[in-house]
């Protein structure tokens, strides 16, 4: 089995997953993604809501991150956290984030990821979790 690497060039600088290149907190407290080419919300700005509720809040910042945009935060060589050591900037919970992506299945189940196991999973978009909200880097 061939494992995939995520890897980019952005402003001249070579970075993957691991990179301590790959991220750069902002003066206004957000944290520039240099692999996404997106910006995380501070930790501040996390509120635990159900999927619709959290879907709104984060249209105020920008939008939801995608299933696969958090799990580029995830070390499944870890737990608690099952982060990769880079993203320790983001101060993220050992808890559940909601992605933006609903589930092929069913309207009413979106994409999860734990930080805490290193898990991704769907579940009903009734449930609270946490949502980061993201915006496209500036």
């Amino acid at each position: 089995m061939v494992k995939k690497s995520v890897a980019a060039k952005r402003e001249g600088i070579e970075v993957n997953r691991h990179s301590p290149a790959r991220f750069k907190k902002l003066k206004d407290g957000w944290v520039k993604d240099n692999l996404l080419g997106i910006d995380w919300a501070p930790a501040s700005l996390e509120k635990n809501l159900p999927w619709n509720e959290g879907m709104e809040y984060a249209k105020k910042f920008g939008r939801m991150p995608s299933d696969f945009e958090l799990s580029t935060l995830v070390d499944r060589t870890k737990h608690n956290p099952a982060t990769i050591e880079a993203a320790k900037v983001l101060e993220l919970r050992t808890a559940w984030y909601w992605s933006g992506v609903t589930t092929a299945w069913g309207a009413g189940c979106a994409w999860i990821v734990g930080f805490g196991s290193g898990y991704v999973y769907s579940y009903g978009k009734d449930n609270s979790y946490y949502v980061r909200p993201v915006r496209a880097s500036k």
